[in-house]
């Protein structure tokens, strides 16, 4: 999601090559065969048509904006406890 997000596009074929200490090269283009097939990543044409290059699909992009909005939301949350802290120890 990083690099999509910077407008970094990594081919299939460089993810394999880059991550070999993660698995085989056919276990790594099993798991991203896999994660196309559940419709969290889409491939985008390149210039090469041999090159896929694997993009979050809406249905990932949508999974990453909730987590975000949970996190913050927890943040905000985990700020005010000082100031409840506070509050309470001023009443006892």
């Amino acid at each position: 999601m990083l690099n999509w997000s910077e407008d970094l596009l990594v081919s299939v074929g460089d993810l394999i090559a880059s991550n070999s200490e993660l698995g085989s090269q056919s276990t790594l283009q099993h798991h991203i065969r896999g994660l196309f097939e559940l419709g969290l990543i889409n491939y985008q044409d390149s210039e090469d048509r041999r090159v896929k290059l694997p993009v979050p699909s809406a249905k990932t992009v949508k999974y990453y904006e909730g987590i975000t909005k949970n996190f913050l939301s927890i943040y905000k949350n985990v700020l005010k406890i000082p100031v409840l802290i506070t509050m309470i120890q001023k009443l006892f």
